[in-house]
Formats: C-alpha cells, structure tokens, sequence
C-alpha cells in the first residue's frame, strides 16, 4: 500500500438510525470489550462520518475523544480559555497525532503535550481510511515528573492553579510501558461490501503496542 492510498474518503449511506447514543452499537460493545481487558481507554476519530450513518458503528460521545478525568480537566481549565493561538492545546495535539497515524499505517506511539500517552492507529479498510483508533490515556512511569512539570508550566502560563488538575493525574492510570498490550484479532462476519463491523476494525492484525 502506498501512502498516498491512505486518505479519508466520505461515503453515502443508508438512512441514519435513530440510535443516537450509540450504546447499543456492535462497535461500542467492542471498544468496550477491549477496554475491559486492560488498562488502556479506547476511543476513535471519525473522519468520514460513517459511525453518525450506521447503527451497528454509533459512538457515544466520550468514545469518540479523550474523556478521562485528567483530559476533561485540562480541557476545562486550561484549553477552554481565550488564547492568543489559532488552536487550543488538546486540539492541535490531536491534529497532529492524527496527521501522524495517516502516514503510518501500523500506527504511532507518543505523548501528548501535558504527558499522557496514547497509540494512533489508523482504521484501513480497502485501502481507505476512515478514522484514527486511540488506545491509552496512561501515564508512563517514567513520564510522571514530566507530566507534572508539564502541568505546571502550562497552568502558570494561563494563571490557573494546577491543583485540581495534579491531583487528577495521580488518579490516572500508570504504567510502565505498553509492551504486551494486546488487541484481539477482529474478523466478525458481515454482507460483502458493507460498512459494517466486517470493515476489521483492527486491520485484520493482532495488534502488539510498543513502548514510546
């Protein structure tokens, strides 16, 4: 595959269901499902639309960005300002990472400006792309004086107090690295030719993350 081949693509589809949360889809069942069997959140970039036109895809909102404690702090307190930037913090760092996981078919592994660590991994399905899966929203061990520092300085530059949001990152999952995480192989059996959980939502791949 070339990486010219891997850009997102819109596509047209039947008529929305009216399962808007999204907590009843095949797919949240399966970012649930690999949740449950470790430390690492899930969530998913949509970048075609295709989890707003297909039931069995539908996503609540706090499965489609970074909703931990910690995220929803830093978001609060300091991205939510007024700010001389184009782009908020949080933002231009998922822009970035998703930029990243577009040229990297197998996927990414980095740190976010204020130290929690995620791996990018794009979702291909016949050579197109249609959003960026997010697996972690952890703190590495070895990360933890940099997140503080981080924190720090970035609540000093905004003159907010960097009390509430320390303390969320002592309540945020740690680990030592992300060596051995595993994600199952998905295969799950859908109509030939149709966006369903039959897209391989994991590029058809056992996926082994690596530390950063």
């Amino acid at each position: 595959m070339n990486k010219s081949d891997l850009t997102p693509v819109a596509i047209t589809g039947p008529t929305p269901s009216t399962n808007r949360s999204g907590e009843s889809s095949a797919l949240y069942a399966l970012m649930q499902l690999l949740e449950a069997g470790g430390p690492l959140r899930v969530s998913l970039e949509d970048l075609t639309g295709i989890t707003f036109d297909y039931e069995a895809l539908r996503l609540p909102s706090h499965h489609r960005q970074h909703a931990s404690p910690f995220c929803q702090e830093a978001k609060r307190s300091i991205n939510y300002l007024p700010r001389t930037s184009d782009f908020r913090q949080c933002v231009a760092n998922k822009y970035r990472a998703n930029d990243a996981a577009l040229h990297h078919e197998h996927g990414v592994t980095g740190s976010c400006y204020l130290g929690l660590t995620d791996i990018c991994r794009p979702w291909i399905y016949r050579e197109r792309v249609w959003g960026i899966f997010y697996f972690g929203s952890v703190l590495l061990h070895d990360r933890e004086r940099f997140a503080q520092l981080a924190i720090r300085r970035a609540c000093n530059r905004e003159h907010v107090r960097p009390d509430e949001l320390l303390a969320r990152l002592e309540q945020q999952t740690t680990v030592g690295n992300l060596r051995g995480h595993r994600f199952p192989r998905t295969r799950p059996h859908g109509e030939a030719g149709e966006p369903t959980l039959a897209m391989d939502l994991c590029g058809n791949q056992n996926f082994a993350a690596r530390s950063c």
